[in-house]
């Protein structure tokens, strides 16, 4: 059964794949981390990267 995305917010963040996959600070362009889709069913998450950008994900399934 093929999951249904209801909410995508990326406020200064890139990811590498739509729904999940390495994240990048859009800003410096640098790896934040790997976000593997298949494991949540909701994220939101705030965080600052260490150029100072203030940096929001929020994926909802």
């Amino acid at each position: 059964m093929a999951r249904i995305l209801k909410n995508k917010e990326l406020v200064n963040t890139r990811l590498a794949t739509n729904y999940g996959g390495w994240m990048y600070c859009t800003n410096c362009n640098k790896n934040i981390g790997y976000l593997c889709y298949v494991t949540y069913d909701r994220l939101n998450l705030k965080y600052e990267c260490n150029c100072g950008s203030k940096r929001e994900c929020i994926i909802r399934f």
